[in-house]
C-alpha cells in the first residue's frame, strides 16, 4: 500500500511541475480584483544618459546580446521602474518550480546572475523620428531601428512606500502598490545606439507585451519618450551634476561654520 502512494505522489510532483513549467498564463485575478502594470515615465526621463562601454567576448552582456558588436560601444542607459497599481498582487511562481523548471518560453536560468529570470516582461524599442515614409525599408516595421536586449527579469518587489515588501528573486512576483527598479547601471538596462547619428528619436518602453500576465487593463502598458541626442546627458556630467547638488552645499554650510565658530571666538576674546 504504501509503494502505491508513494509512486502516485511522485506521479503527482511530475505532473504538477511540469504542468506549472508549460507556458503558464500568470493569473493575478481574485473575483473582479486584478492587477494593472505600468511603467513610471518620469524616473525614465530623469535617468536617461549616454555612457560608453566595452565589450568583450567574455562580458555577460555579450552573451546576452546587449550589444551589437564588440570593442567601445555607444549606449543610452535609462532606469524602468515598473509598478502595480491594480487590486491584486502578482505571484509569478515559488522558489520549488523554478529549482525544477528547465528553459521554457517565459523562463531561463543565467548562470552569470545565478538565478531563474522571468522573460517578456519588459520590451524596449528606439524609433528613428527624422526618416518619412519614403526613407524606411520595407522590412522595418515604422521607423523602427533597433531593440533593446535586456530580455529577462528578476520580478520582485524593490520599491515599496508602505514596506509592504513580499517577492523576491527566489520567489518572484508584484505586491499591490510595489514596483520593481531596474536603475541604469544594470547590464543590459539600455539600448546600444553604436554608430547612430545625431537626431530625434524615440525610446518606447512596453510592460507585459505578450499580456502573459493577467491584468485589469492594457491599455496603460507603453510609454513613449520623443528626445534629441544633443539633449541627453553623458554620464560624467550626471556625475558631475550629482557631486554639485550633493556636496556643494555640504561645503558652504561646513564654511559658515566655520566662519561663525571664528566670530564666536573673536567676539570672546575681544571682551
Amino acid at each position: 500500500m504504501f509503494q502505491y502512494i508513494f509512486i502516485l505522489s511522485i506521479f503527482y510532483y511530475i505532473i504538477y511541475i511540469y504542468g506549472q513549467c508549460i507556458d503558464p498564463i500568470v493569473t493575478s485575478c481574485k473575483g473582479n480584483k486584478c492587477a494593472d502594470l505600468i511603467v513610471d515615465k518620469s524616473t525614465l526621463i530623469s535617468d536617461l544618459v549616454f555612457d560608453k562601454i566595452h565589450a568583450s567576448d567574455e562580458s555577460c552582456f555579450f552573451e546576452e546580446k546587449c550589444v551589437n558588436g564588440l570593442g567601445e560601444r555607444t549606449i543610452l542607459r535609462f532606469s524602468t521602474l515598473i509598478k502595480n497599481i491594480g487590486q491584486s498582487d502578482i505571484n509569478i511562481v515559488n522558489t520549488l518550480v523554478e529549482q525544477q523548471c528547465k528553459k521554457t518560453k517565459h523562463w531561463e536560468y543565467h548562470a552569470c546572475h545565478d538565478h531563474w529570470h522571468f522573460l517578456n516582461l519588459t520590451f524596449y524599442e528606439l524609433f528613428n523620428k527624422d526618416l518619412n515614409a519614403s526613407q524606411i525599408p520595407d522590412n522595418e516595421k515604422n521607423n523602427l531601428i533597433t531593440v533593446g536586449r535586456k530580455n529577462s527579469f528578476c520580478f520582485a518587489d524593490t520599491d515599496c512606500l508602505e514596506g509592504n515588501s513580499i517577492f523576491t528573486c527566489e520567489n518572484q512576483g508584484l505586491s499591490i502598490g510595489c514596483g520593481d527598479l531596474y536603475p541604469n547601471d544594470l547590464d543590459c538596462q539600455w539600448i546600444d545606439m553604436t554608430d547612430l547619428p545625431d537626431g530625434n528619436y524615440a525610446l518606447r518602453i512596453t510592460v507585459n507585451p505578450s499580456h502573459i500576465i493577467e491584468e485589469m487593463n492594457y491599455e496603460n502598458n507603453i510609454i513613449e519618450y520623443n528626445f534629441h541626442t544633443n539633449d541627453i546627458p553623458w554620464v560624467q556630467d550626471k556625475q558631475r551634476e550629482r557631486f554639485i547638488i550633493i556636496f556643494v552645499p555640504i561645503i558652504l554650510l561646513l564654511f559658515i561654520f566655520i566662519i561663525f565658530i571664528y566670530i564666536f571666538f573673536f567676539l570672546l576674546n575681544y571682551k
